[in-house]
């Protein structure tokens, strides 16, 4: 589990390391917009802890950033803005983006652990839900390229949507009202367009092209 500080007080950042390291396995500290937006596109961070008044930007900029402009496939970061101005605005437009929540300096040990701890909390369970999407849906970035590329049609599309969740042959004609033959048909065709070999390879070919 990863967590990332943004924050320009370096006595505060180490600080924060210090009172969250029980909780993290790996925590990165920067205290600037340009910099902590590089490392994000670098590396993915399952949380962050973001300052709201950053020497070289503002922090809901950032926070947009993470909340609704990261690819699809890239895991959500759970974002906490920590800011120094009581101002109601801000922590309605910070709760508006989608920031999991707003403290107010000066914060006590015992909440930002609490709230660290719920945060580590989200991260897991939005992981969870990318391995499960990544397996079990298609992306649109994937439905595009199974269209644009390989010529997938409608009914082929909803043909490998069955499969990944269903894994038979059978349940999937059930669902749409196909003979099981015609399900093994147009599997056969997938194979072909998808350079695969069997629905095991299918599935992963579908998970890479998810990612």
């Amino acid at each position: 589990m990863q967590l990332l500080i943004v924050e320009d007080e370096i006595i505060l950042a180490s600080k924060y390391k210090d009172y969250l390291s029980p909780l993290y396995d790996h925590i990165d500290s920067t205290g600037g917009f340009y910099e902590a937006k590089e490392k994000i596109e670098e590396e993915e961070y399952d949380v962050i802890l973001l300052d709201y008044n950053l020497p070289d930007g503002n922090g809901l900029e950032l926070a947009k950033l993470l909340t609704q402009e990261l690819p699809a496939a890239v895991n959500q970061p759970v974002v906490v803005l920590i800011t120094g101005y009581s101002k109601e605005t801000i922590a309605i437009r910070s709760l508006n983006l989608g920031v999991f929540r707003y403290l107010e300096k000066p914060v006590e040990k015992g909440t930002l652990v609490e709230i660290f701890s719920l945060a580590k909390e989200e991260a897991i369970k939005r992981n969870t839900y990318k391995e499960l999407s990544l397996n079990f849906t298609i992306s649109k970035p994937c439905e595009e390229r199974l269209k644009n590329e390989y010529f997938v049609s409608p009914r082929e599309m909803e043909i490998i949507s069955k499969i990944l969740i269903h894994g038979k042959n059978k349940p999937v004609a059930e669902d749409l009202g196909i003979s099981a033959g015609t399900v093994r048909n147009h599997l056969s065709n997938l194979f072909q367009k998808l350079h695969v070999s069997n629905k095991e390879e299918l599935r992963e070919k579908i998970k890479k092209m998810n990612l």
